[in-house]
């Protein structure tokens, strides 16, 4: 073969990235901004390998307990949360982006609900009047929601407000009444399971109890009140070009609960 109709390095080089699966085109080919994404991507990948870890662990501690099983479902919702929103940040187009947004939701909006389920049950029966009634407004809020945030055919419109910013994809447009109603459903499950934990740790005479409570009281409410709070900062004031940090937040009530569990 005649050595001048060799291909030289560089032509190698551009028909390689010509024939990658990923756009040239796209918004994020920074540099800077597709290694901060990147950065944050790989670490609610962590975080989705993370969860199941404990869950699976603290199950397989006690499978038929009823507190190790709630918090086995509440590390899935967490990993569908992280794996959802390691995916969105990177997302190649507005309905990439959308779709796995959808999958974080479902961890997103279950996870609430789980986490004051499983408060109920580890502070003893006498708090739970009747277990099997008590079902329906704990988790009825968490069915309505995913339904509208997650399964709902007008859910799949939204894709076309997904705008690229430096710290990801991000909804854009006014809030929704139902994100309005995932605050407020948010808020009563947080204030309602610190405020059962802070009860539980308050009353009991045992030295392990109150610092079992104590524990779980501080960090939930780093989880609950430091990444919304953060999230909200930074939004607002700071515009950092960073994800949502929120998630990465509830690492620590659900290692103190593995700790307690």
């Amino acid at each position: 073969m005649d050595i001048k109709h060799c291909p030289r390095s560089a032509d190698i080089h551009f028909v390689i990235m010509s024939a990658s699966p990923v756009p040239r085109d796209l918004p994020w080919r920074a540099r800077d901004s597709m290694n901060r994404l990147m950065v944050f991507s790989a670490i609610y990948l962590i975080l989705a390998c993370l969860g199941p870890v404990l869950g699976f662990y603290a199950l397989r501690l006690y499978p038929k307990g009823a507190v190790n099983r709630i918090f086995f479902a509440a590390t899935i919702c967490l990993t569908l949360w992280a794996l959802g929103l390691s995916v969105a940040v990177v997302a190649p187009d507005a309905q990439s982006a959308a779709l796995w947004s959808r999958v974080a939701a479902a961890g997103h909006v279950s996870i609430y609900s789980l986490m004051l389920h499983f408060v109920l049950l580890l502070i003893g029966s006498r708090h739970l009047p009747d277990e099997k009634w008590l079902l329906i407004p704990l988790y009825l809020p968490a069915a309505v929601l995913m339904y509208a945030l997650v399964l709902s055919p007008g859910v799949a419109r939204l894709s076309g407000h997904y705008e690229f910013t430096a710290g990801g994809w991000f909804r854009s447009g006014a809030p929704t009444v139902y994100d309005t109603l995932f605050q407020a459903y948010a808020l009563i499950m947080v204030l309602g399971s610190l405020g059962l934990l802070w009860r539980w740790g308050r009353g009991s005479d045992r030295p392990e109890i109150r610092k079992q409570a104590w524990v779980l009281t501080a960090s939930f409410a780093a989880a609950f009140v430091l990444g919304p709070l953060a999230d909200a900062l930074n939004r607002t004031f700071f515009r950092l070009p960073v994800p949502p940090t929120t998630p990465i937040f509830f690492l620590i009530p659900v290692t103190g609960i593995f700790f307690c569990v």
